[in-house]
């Protein structure tokens, strides 16, 4: 069995397989494929159609093009065939109504829809909401159903050459960082990928996010996408639950303690009390931090950093004193020696922020400060250690506003 959004990405916008509405939705006689295709074949009349003005979309060449409502005739008939054949096969029972009848209808029913077939998942989000407000039903769009791999290979069929999100496709969120990596670059793809889909650059540079914009965004939604309900859709990693858990914490809060609290605050809030949150924005708030330079720490501690062009402004702490390095990335002592003896190993320099000095006179020592992610990647590097294991250690350490979480070491 594997976990993942069932998703794709085609000309930049996010895409679901026809062949997967069943499963997103939950299927039973609302979203069941014969209804999927009677639906977009305009042949159920109202009260009781559904997905109304949904359009689904084919890519006979590299740009998508509707189906019309009348290629559907074909694919309403296979599912009628489908659905006669084990009819015919279980003359003596109800063919749908008993266990083993249901488990053919549903393995076998979505796969009569065309396959490399998609709508747009804005749109698909649009027409489900509206059919809840005229048919109640209070079933939640799940977009990472638990499914096996032959049936997940299935409803993925004809979109093999598209961007997809996956359950071992990489981290935060399952992005496929290959494909990503070619759009956006190397280091650029976590921070490109979320502003160009999130709007993250922006959420992160507000100065106060209300409750309600801070907890879709930690669930991974953008609060300007009207057609996006947290409190009935599922991602890959958070469901509705976690959001309203989010929400009820942040306006709890916001009630005793009114304030402006940015993004960063709202997140450190969410750790704090041990809340489930989406993992994207753990590995984002990296990869922003990553992008600061590595004297950041001098002046008066503001400095720039973001992505995809757009500067935000931040404050970074004096930095990370050599003792909680040694004790945050559990150094061997050869590692320690050579942060306190940065004369003999100048590779060093590229992550420390301030140099230390030793005690003179009435003038206290001092120690070495540094920028444990920029430390993170030495250690990468030169240690071969495993960036994951890097990126947890920072990540468990960092809290708001680029402040970290300083032991008593030196």
């Amino acid at each position: 069995m594997s976990v993942g959004r069932l998703t794709i990405w085609i000309d930049g916008r996010e895409a679901l397989p026809l062949r997967a509405i069943p499963y997103v939705a939950g299927w039973e006689h609302l979203y069941s494929p014969d209804v999927v295709a009677e639906s977009l074949a305009r042949v159920t009349a109202a009260p009781f159609e559904k997905l109304r003005n949904l359009v689904a979309y084919h890519r006979p060449a590299s740009k998508p093009l509707p189906v019309m409502a009348g290629e559907w005739t074909a694919a309403v008939a296979e599912i009628k065939g489908f659905v006669a054949g084990l009819r015919e096969q279980r003359p003596d029972t109800e063919a749908m109504d008993d266990h083993a009848g249901y488990a053919a209808w549903r393995k076998g029913a979505a796969l009569k829809l065309p396959a490399g077939v998609f709508v747009w998942l804005d749109e698909f989000l649009r027409e489900r909401e509206a059919d809840r407000k005229r048919t109640p039903d209070d079933r939640p769009v799940t977009l990472a159903p638990m499914l096996d791999d032959d049936t997940r290979a299935a409803l993925l069929e004809g979109f093999e050459d598209c961007p997809r999100r996956g359950p071992d496709a990489g981290m935060a969120g399952g992005i496929d960082e290959e494909t990503v990596d070619a759009m956006f670059g190397e280091r650029e793809h976590r921070t490109g990928w979320y502003d160009a889909t999130l709007d993250a650059d922006m959420w992160f540079g507000l100065a106060s996010p209300t409750p309600r914009e801070a907890a879709m965004v930690l669930c991974q939604f953008n609060p300007h996408d009207d057609n996006c309900d947290p409190t009935t859709i599922t991602t890959d990693e958070t469901g509705p639950e976690d959001f309203k858990r989010l929400l009820r914490v942040f306006e709890d809060l916001e009630k005793v303690e009114p304030k402006a609290r940015t993004l960063r605050q709202w997140l450190a809030i969410a750790r704090e009390k041990g809340l489930k949150y989406h993992s994207w924005i753990d590995a984002y708030a990296l990869a922003r931090t990553e992008e600061l330079p590595a004297d950041s720490g001098s002046g008066d501690g503001a400095v720039k950093g973001g992505a995809g062009g757009t500067a935000a402004v931040s404050t970074l702490p004096a930095g990370i004193p050599t003792g909680t390095i040694i004790e945050w990335f559990r150094l061997t002592d050869a590692w320690a020696d050579k942060l306190k003896h940065i004369c003999r190993n100048p590779f060093l320099r590229a992550a420390l922020m301030r140099e230390g000095c030793r005690k003179s006179g009435k003038t206290p020592a001092t120690p070495h400060l540094w920028n444990p992610v920029r430390f993170a990647e030495i250690l990468i590097e030169r240690d071969g250690k495993n960036r994951r294991a890097m990126e947890a250690i920072i990540t468990h350490n960092f809290s708001a506003s680029f402040e970290f979480r300083v032991g008593n070491g030196a």
